[in-house]
């Protein structure tokens, strides 16, 4: 029995050296992607393996590593990603452009998306008399939770939500979804059945 006893102890911790000893490869060779990425200025595709490198272990040299290229990769992502959603844009709906079948159909308003660098100003224009009204304003504020979450530019708006913004350059549009909501316990994962708009760009 005892024999048993120790045999079950050796092979319980060669498993765990193992799995162990496979999160250290493996956080190593996401650094080292990433960190090839960063250094070619491929910073859009250096954020991914960067972040699944430090949630393997944030403790870890590797894990402090990734989170130092993540801390300077952040603003770059962000300032990116605001210049290119700068400007006026017209909802198309909750499916992709090229998906619609009625976007000649009659319609009373159009709703407007007009973003600076500094806030998001939404608008319904009556389209017979142009009349616009200003419904909602949100300041561009980006979630720092990275933690829990694959993106660094994720923006939360003043209901709490978390949505992320997808520009399509060659066809102009605009895609949002909304990925989760921030409550009092945390960041509230949303995977199914997301919150979608398409927006065309139109200025």
């Amino acid at each position: 029995m005892k024999k048993i006893t120790i045999i079950f102890l050796l092979l319980f911790a060669l498993n765990s050296w193992s799995q162990n000893d496979q999160k250290i490869w493996l956080q190593e060779n996401k650094y080292n992607l990433g960190l090839s990425y960063f250094q070619k200025k491929q910073y859009n595709k250096a954020i991914e393996p960067l972040l699944f490198a430090y949630k393997i272990n944030p403790e870890s040299e590797i894990g402090k590593k990734s989170k130092n290229k993540i801390d300077l990769l952040k603003p770059i992502l962000r300032e990116n990603l605001i210049n290119k959603i700068i400007g006026k844009w017209n909802l198309n709906g909750s499916e992709p452009i090229w998906t619609r079948k009625d976007l000649k159909t009659a319609k009373q308003n159009d709703t407007l998306m007009v973003i600076t660098n500094q806030e998001i100003a939404s608008y319904v224009k009556n389209i017979k008399t142009k009349e616009t009204r200003l419904f909602k304003t949100d300041e561009i504020k980006f979630y720092d939770g990275f933690d829990n979450s694959n993106s660094v530019t994720e923006m939360i708006n003043s209901e709490n939500e978390l949505w992320t913004f997808i520009v399509d350059e060659s066809l102009n549009s605009l895609r949002l979804i909304h990925t989760g909501n921030v409550t009092s316990s945390g960041r509230e994962i949303i995977d199914i059945d997301n919150k979608e708009s398409y927006y065309i760009k139109i200025k």
